[in-house]
């Protein structure tokens, strides 16, 4: 095995950055361009309801979290569906008791016809006492 010197280091040039405004910069004898820059990842953000926005409380290409409100919509159309939904509810839990009254008198109904046709039972006359 033979064992040979590493490479020699090449030295390390250490700047201190400044941060301040962003400008533009032509590198010495380099290229100017012009573009935008595009994130990696998209997100499509759409509500669980429609409405009118009523208010945004996001700007574009602002960071936001899991869970924050990003807009505001108009609630009356949800209000006007709700109570809607309320009157739908309340005529049929009254069509639900009409139903229920009226399986009982059937139920009734039925338990007397068939006392009536028993074959022990004949039409006779009702004796009436003597006046």
């Amino acid at each position: 095995m033979v064992l040979k010197p590493a490479p020699k280091a090449k030295p390390v040039v250490v700047e201190a950055a400044q941060t301040g405004p962003a400008r533009a910069v032509a590198p010495a004898g380099g290229l100017t361009a012009s573009g935008y820059v595009v994130a990696r990842t998209r997100a499509t953000v759409a509500a669980e309801v429609t409405g009118r926005v009523v208010e945004v409380r996001v700007e574009e290409g602002q960071s936001v979290q899991a869970g924050q409100v990003l807009a505001v919509l108009d609630g009356s159309l949800a209000r006007v569906d709700a109570a809607s939904t309320q009157a739908r509810a309340v005529s049929a839990r009254a069509t639900l008791n009409s139903a229920q009254v009226q399986y009982a008198q059937a139920q009734k109904d039925l338990v007397r016809s068939q006392a009536l046709a028993k074959p022990d039972i004949s039409a006779r006359p009702i004796s009436r006492p003597p006046c």
